[in-house]
């Protein structure tokens, strides 16, 4: 068992605690903790008046390469400045957080939903993203080759420019050597401009798939990706309680099907009132996602009709710079804070 799991062994269902992680306030250069700009990009935007932005906003969930245990999240403002890109990480079996800077040479901007991980593998998707999806290896920390991003035309029928936020996720089980997921949707006032495309590269291959295409059918480009560990499938899309639209399941056929909308938010948006931290239960397949907007737990049982509502939130989790990491015993989650960061452990009571 790892630190983490033995301090959410003493919690009782439906508990909630503050989890000490002394390195998750450590100065990574000796200034900065994780999640912070760099002392380097701190002064470079001092002197070249521009502004560093720390780079915990716009998430929902930090991305889990099984392999290693690890989880990771990048981003970081001003996107256009490779300096201030941050790259995060917690690897459960060391219990010690990491904030690598400037780590690909390439600039970024919000989280988003960007950031996969699998196969001892990092991905991201910077939001100005000419140079391809970054990937970087775990174990040694190299650079790999960046994967081209996917023609506009992909998808059969579709051709306009792709939306900054694109949500990635890996996928082993969807293809030989498995898949890079790639979800995203142009945000628009009409709604036959809301094209949401979904495709997968395909690493066997080394070729873009088309997955699905569609219009109008989510309105928030802000969306997630999240694999299920207890069965071949997916989590895509976006909603938002103020409108309502079905979540999909992609699965191992590449088939998307939808679940039924539901009173939650799901997105990693930036406001309170519109954000949703998603995870999957961890002893059965079940959605669940924590939504800042109804200050909710809600959750989604396999073949269930609708989404359950699973009482409050802990006041604590309501903030816009939280983030899931989906564990074996429910979910730990991490919040930003200038004054020293904070990470929780919560275990479900359902």
């Amino acid at each position: 068992m790892t630190a983490l799991d033995t301090f959410a062994a003493t919690l009782a269902p439906g508990g909630f605690s503050l989890y000490p992680a002394p390195s998750l306030n450590a100065a990574y250069d000796g200034v900065s903790k994780c999640f912070e700009p760099s002392a380097a990009a701190k002064a470079d935007a001092q002197a070249n008046a521009w502004t560093a932005v720390h780079m915990a906003d716009w998430w929902s969930h930090l991305a889990h390469d099984a392999d290693s245990d690890t989880y990771w999240i990048a981003g970081g403002r001003d996107r256009f400045k490779a300096i201030v890109q941050g790259l995060a990480s917690y690897s459960a079996t060391a219990d010690a957080w990491t904030h690598v800077p400037a780590w690909s040479g390439q600039p970024g901007g919000h989280c988003y939903q960007s950031t996969a991980a699998g196969g001892g593998r990092v991905f991201y998707l910077p939001s100005v993203a000419s140079s391809g999806i970054q990937v970087r290896d775990i174990a040694t920390g190299a650079m790999l080759a960046p994967i081209p991003l996917p023609a506009n035309s992909i998808v059969p029928g579709y051709s306009s420019a792709w939306a900054s936020a694109t949500a990635l996720e890996f996928l082993p089980w969807l293809g030989a050597q498995g898949s890079l997921l790639w979800v995203n949707t142009n945000q628009s006032s009409t709604p036959s401009k809301r094209l949401s495309r979904i495709a997968r590269y395909d690493f066997a291959t080394a070729a873009w798939v088309s997955v699905f295409g569609g219009r109008d059918v989510w309105t928030n480009q802000h969306k997630i990706a999240l694999k299920s560990k207890h069965a071949p499938i997916a989590l895509v899309g976006s909603s938002t309680a103020a409108d309502q639209r079905p979540l999909g399941i992609l699965d191992a056929t590449g088939t998307l099907t939808f679940l039924p909308a539901g009173p939650m938010n799901a997105t990693p948006s930036g406001s309170n009132t519109s954000r949703g931290m998603v995870f999957e239960h961890p002893d059965r397949q079940e959605w669940v996602i924590a939504c800042l907007g109804t200050q909710k737990f809600w959750s989604l049982p396999a073949g269930a009709p609708a989404w359950v509502d699973r009482g409050p939130l802990p006041s604590a989790l309501v903030s816009p710079n939280t983030a899931a990491l989906a564990t074996s015993f429910g979910a730990a989650f991490v919040k930003y804070r200038s004054a020293g960061s904070e990470m929780y452990a919560w275990k479900p009571g359902f």
